[in-house]
């Protein structure tokens, strides 16, 4: 019975991020309750090992939400403001529950299985949408849900481009491997949407660098040295091929010189160097602990006010840069432990198949890099299919037995 519960709640889950956030939001509170319930009671009824054993991830998520809630003590921010935060940030607790509630690979296969159903929904709804073809489950067409099934291009264009990488390297699953192609077509698609459908650069950004982790890792290792300039050539053949790259990329090019020499924030690129630029500012007033959480609205609002507010200017929630926030709400010492996250999750995949070690560490470099232009993880909806896919491809390298490389030489 139990082993059923634990199934419903991860496989939800998983599938949910692939849905409208509603779904996610619904999934994410029967996870956190049940693994509650399921973990209190087995702790009374049995002794089992715990499937975190040995993980680094875990304690560094439990280490940075535990200084977070500590952190209100000193925060600017009202105790509403501050909560609120803190439940946002506390998303990154699903990945230890998806771990510690998935207890075998027949689990973890059906859990990946569900989730990658609900990101072909995903990608099938925009092929959809692109042929003009009505869907009565999508949502009213914006401006930034042209294509886009349940969210923005922002979003979608991160999640098909780990979705991509994420196919391409489980791909080599014994229990996948009469569907290589099929995996291999999918994440070819997944890639036109994202740079030809969507106008996201972080998007962008995200799949440029898994598409040299994936080069660099195919090349032989003599050869991985030059894997480095894959990026700058990715960036060169997408200008020159995608029309709407390259619009993005020219835009964001005046606008940063805009901003650089005549201080206009009145457009995307100019709002967030300004937004960069007042959080570093209220990291130098608190550089050590910071503001405390759900402080940088107040912090942006008084140094607004303290340099002169346009009153036109949108005054954003976060500053679009997650490095940043965890700066100005936890000081150095809570970037540190952002970048202490990341890590512990990069050590974690070394010990598992090169596959899902492959599929992990994209996950990770997807998160490290998308956090450089918004707040990924804190943000709804997309943090959420973030924390959920590190989650799923964790527990599937924990049943997983690692297998001997070919050789050195080879790879």
């Amino acid at each position: 019975m139990l082993s059923t519960i634990r199934l419903v709640l991860v496989g939800f889950a998983a599938l949910s991020v692939g849905l409208p956030i509603i779904f996610i939001s619904a999934a994410k509170f029967a996870l956190v309750v049940g693994a509650l319930a399921i973990l209190l009671f087995e702790s009374r009824t049995q002794g089992s090992a715990s499937s975190l054993r040995g993980l680094w991830l875990p304690p560094a998520i439990l280490t940075a939400l535990a200084f977070m809630a500590l952190s209100m003590m000193w925060t600017s921010a009202s105790d509403q403001q501050a909560a609120q935060a803190l439940v946002k940030h506390a998303k990154l607790i699903t990945i230890p529950i998806l771990i510690a509630l998935i207890r075998s690979r027949r689990e973890a296969l059906i859990a990946v299985g569900l989730f990658a159903a609900g990101q072909l929904l995903l990608l099938v709804g925009t092929y959809l949408l692109l042929l003009g073809v009505p869907l009565p489950w999508a949502p009213l067409r914006t401006p930034e849900r042209v294509h886009a099934l349940f969210s923005s291009y922002l979003d979608q264009s991160v999640m098909n481009a780990v979705f991509a990488a994420l196919c391409w390297h489980l791909r080599e699953l014994p229990e996948v491997r009469r569907w290589r192609p099929h995996l291999a077509l999918v994440s070819g698609l997944a890639l036109i949407c994202v740079f030809f459908v969507f106008p996201g650069r972080t998007g962008h950004l995200v799949a440029i660098a898994l598409l040299s982790l994936a080069i660099m890792w195919e090349l032989p290792r003599r050869w991985r040295l030059a894997a480095l300039a894959s990026p700058l050539l990715a960036l060169a053949a997408l200008s020159s091929t995608s029309e709407k790259f390259h619009a993005r990329f020219s835009l964001m090019t005046a606008e940063a010189h805009a901003f650089a020499n005549d201080a206009v924030i009145n457009s995307s690129t100019g709002l967030r160097l300004n937004l960069w630029h007042r959080a570093s500012q209220a990291i130098k007033a608190s550089p050590f602990v910071g503001s405390g959480v759900g402080s940088w609205e107040r912090e942006f609002a008084r140094l607004e006010k303290l340099h002169g507010t346009d009153s036109a200017v949108d005054l954003r929630a976060n500053p679009h840069q997650e490095y940043l926030l965890w700066g100005v709400e936890l000081g150095t010492l809570g970037m540190l432990l952002l970048i202490a996250i990341l890590a512990a999750a990069w050590r974690d995949s070394l010990l598992v198949e090169r596959g899902i070690r492959r599929a992990q560490q994209s996950v990770i470099a997807s998160i490290g890099v998308a956090a450089l232009f918004n707040c990924t993880l804190y943000d709804g909806l997309i943090g959420d299919f973030l924390c959920v896919t590190l989650g799923l491809v964790i527990a599937l390298g924990r049943h997983t037995p690692a297998v001997p490389q070919a050789s050195p030489s080879s790879r």
